[in-house]
């Protein structure tokens, strides 16, 4: 073989080789972390988020690892009763940039002053009320509930959680209006509260799907 057909030969094979191990174009892969789901199975236990009474009384409807349905049923002790579970997460996320998000049902329509349902998830959980690194906290209802221990016994405008899937941007909690998560910190665990509050009668809520992005 001719040295001029040997050479052309060469530069045709280190071109093959290179355009094999071209850059892929990163503008169209998804490299953020895939969500973390929370495991909701566990032992949801009774704790008075309010005042120390048993009233209302609290029931887990069902529970899997997807959602947990609890209800409620108040005597006139006016009192905000709570199941809660304590979760270990597989990461850490952060507080600046996670989005937390999760399915909520309750029976909103027949909220009043005297009976309504809430969420709160403490992050990194100090005791039973509050998070080393923050907490949210809210509700369907806007007004009067001792479960919004938080804001003086009444849920702010607007309301914070809403029937239906929930997206809440953890880097912009507000305190007062529903919680905070430390700037540039990130979190470990979760004590994750349902709760109740009714003077009488019955009301129930499930939280599904739980997750952070």
């Amino acid at each position: 073989m001719r040295p001029l057909a040997l050479g052309a030969l060469l530069l045709t094979a280190c071109h093959a080789a290179l355009d094999a191990g071209a850059t892929p174009d990163l503008s169209t892969t998804d490299l953020r972390a895939p969500p973390i789901a929370v495991n909701l199975l566990g032992d949801w236990s009774f704790t008075a988020d309010a005042q120390p009474t048993t009233d209302p009384t609290t029931l887990v409807i069902s529970n899997t690892a997807d959602w947990i349905d609890v209800s409620f049923s108040g005597a006139g002790g006016c009192g905000c009763s709570a199941r809660h579970l304590v979760v270990t997460l597989p990461a850490q996320p952060l507080c600046d940039t996670t989005v937390m998000t999760f399915d909520w049902t309750t029976n909103a329509a027949d909220f009043t002053s005297t009976q309504s349902t809430a969420l709160r998830v403490l992050f990194n959980p100090h005791g039973t009320n509050y998070g080393n690194q923050g907490q949210f906290f809210g509700s369907t209802w806007v007004g009067q509930s001792s479960c919004a221990i938080d804001t003086n016994n009444a849920f702010p405008s607007p309301a914070q959680i809403a029937v239906g899937h929930n997206r809440i941007a953890l880097g912009q909690l507000v305190p007062g209006l529903d919680g905070r998560c430390t700037h540039g910190g990130n979190f470990t665990s979760l004590d994750i509260h349902m709760q109740g509050y009714t003077c009488g009668g019955n009301v129930e809520a499930t939280l599904a799907y739980l997750a952070f992005e």
